[in-house]
């Protein structure tokens, strides 16, 4: 008995060694195995009876504390505990940033997988690859929506026109035009076309003609500024605020969508701990991937949704800077067209004034000349000049007068409208009397 106590203590002893040794030297050295121990294992013993089938032990060697060996049903639910840490602990995506070729290979993968499935009317499909087959199908959607986030975000963030580089041209636009008009003061030639500088004293009918098409080129285009001033200004009162404000609603509802899902997807994670069947928790791992990419779709496009906000605030502070370029395009056409209308109406007025001492001259001829047939020719030469005094003023009138307004074309419009309601109401009974008469001759 003496023997087969101490045998037993020097067993004891070498495992406590051992495991002192191993714990200094590296902690992930596996124990020794039993054979190495089997010249130390207890014989029979006369008294005791034969202690190698007495219940095994396990000795805690930093310890130095004796425990029973766990059972299946505890390493089981040891191993389940472990998985659910290890879930917790592993990142999802959209949490960390990922490399950009993860959804190449994601969706590579998914192929392949949905590759080596069978489909569903073939004989071999089941339900577990039925429903696999669709969670690869679910994948490639989500893949499908990442892709299209991370280019609303690029665009968003890479657009073609940077509100910076707007700015710059509208303040060179701007400088540009104060130049124009600081040039201008001190010599008009400068915002004169080719056709209205060194007019000679008699200006030609062609001249003449090229000048009035300037004058209604210029017309329009002071209209086409002067309508994109008023449109800027309506829209900067109208909208003044409203897209950052839309946008700010659509970034706080995507926020909303990442919370929520992040929390679902971390229920999802301690449920599958919960899963027995090998290939449940296989689907449900897949189905968690699934789960993960919806998340990183979702920042995806909430990380766009700032990329709009940053970019329309810069628009929003650069709008200013686009209301003083159209003022001064709109000035400078005015002041164009104002100088070119009167240079015009200057060679006009002395074009007409030459014709009516033309025809004066005509008609004192016509008086002092006693052959019937000269003063027939001076009359009528007389009634010709007369007549193109009248037309040239009439061009001028035209081509000086400023065209009428929007509002007063409208209102001529309504007025039209309501005379022709008046003179079909005055002739629905098919007669004219006296009195309607002079209504129309007072009227039109």
């Amino acid at each position: 008995m003496g023997a087969t106590c101490l045998k037993l203590l020097i067993a004891t002893l070498a495992v406590l060694c051992w495991a002192l040794v191993a714990e200094a030297a590296d902690p992930l050295l596996d124990p020794p195995s039993a054979k190495a121990f089997d010249e130390f294992k207890p014989k029979a013993s006369s008294r005791g009876g034969d202690l190698s089938t007495a219940r095994p032990i396990k000795v805690d060697a930093p310890q130095g504390k004796v425990v029973e060996k766990p059972s299946q049903e505890e390493t089981r639910v040891a191993k389940d505990a472990q998985l659910v840490d290890q879930l917790k602990a592993e990142p999802l995506p959209g949490d960390t940033p990922t490399d950009e070729s993860d959804p190449a290979t994601a969706r590579s993968e998914a192929t392949a997988g949905l590759g080596g499935l069978p489909k569903k009317d073939d004989k071999g499909a089941t339900a577990d690859t039925n429903t696999l087959r669709e969670v690869y199908e679910e994948r490639l959607k989500w893949l499908d929506l990442w892709d299209k986030a991370a280019k609303e975000r690029s665009a968003a963030e890479n657009p073609d026109l940077r509100p910076e580089k707007v700015a710059a041209e509208w303040k060179a636009d701007i400088e540009r035009l104060k130049s124009i008009l600081n040039q201008a003061d001190k010599n008009p030639d400068v915002l004169m076309p080719a056709a209205f500088q060194k007019l000679p004293a008699e200006v030609p009918e062609s001249v003449r003609s090229d000048m009035k098409d300037a004058i209604d080129a210029m017309r329009s285009e002071l209209k086409d500024w002067s309508t994109k001033l008023e449109k800027s200004r309506t829209d900067s009162i109208k909208n003044k605020g409203a897209a950052l404000v839309a946008l700010r609603a659509n970034r706080d509802k995507a926020f909303q969508r990442v919370t929520s899902l992040k929390a679902r997807n971390l229920d999802r994670v301690a449920a599958l701990a919960e899963v027995k069947r090998p290939e449940d928790r296989g689907l449900g791992r897949e189905k968690l991937i699934n789960d993960q990419w919806e998340v990183r779709v979702e920042e995806g496009r909430l990380k766009a949704q700032e990329a709009l906000i940053a970019l329309e605030a810069k628009r929003v502070d650069f709008s200013g800077l686009s209301l003083q370029a159209l003022e001064a395009h709109v000035v400078v056409a005015h002041k164009t067209l104002e100088r070119m209308q009167n240079r015009y109406a200057a060679a006009s007025a002395v074009q007409e004034r030459d014709l009516q001492r033309a025809a004066q001259k005509e008609q004192t001829r016509a008086k002092s000349t006693d052959d019937p047939l000269e003063r027939y020719r001076a009359k009528r030469g007389a009634e010709i000049l007369e007549l193109e005094a009248r037309v040239l003023k009439s061009e001028n009138a035209l081509a000086t007068s400023p065209s009428p307004s929007f509002q007063e074309q409208q209102a001529l419009a309504d007025r039209a409208q309501s005379d022709f309601t008046n003179i079909k109401h005055l002739l629905d009974d098919g007669k004219v009397s006296h009195l309607d008469a002079l209504r129309l001759n007072n009227d039109f």
